[in-house]
């Protein structure tokens, strides 16, 4: 049985969409993404897609990128958050007939 829990919403200025928003990870490869986050260290491609910030050539499935997935999701909840909402009761009801 699946558990389902409500969770703390971080919402980014509502300036910042452009700077954010990033194309869905699997359209692009680690070069094209690597290109379009370049400068730009809001976009959720440094999350999506950590590796184009490690050297060229590192290992996706090796020790260095998997000890670098927590700092990078420190670092992602560091970017500028306009609202931290407490999360609200959840009621969930599935019908299987």
């Amino acid at each position: 049985m699946a558990t389902i829990r409500p969770f703390n919403a971080l919402r980014r200025p509502p300036t910042m969409p452009q700077k954010v928003a990033a194309v869905p990870y699997d359209v692009v490869n680690t070069k094209e993404a690597r290109a379009l986050a370049s400068g730009n260290p809001f976009s959720f491609l440094h999350v999506s897609r950590p590796e184009i910030d490690l050297p060229d050539g590192t290992p996706i499935y090796g020790d260095e990128f998997t000890l670098r997935l927590p700092i990078i999701l420190r670092s992602s909840k560091k970017m500028p958050v306009t609202d931290r909402r407490d999360a609200q009761p959840l009621s969930l009801s599935i019908d299987h007939g």
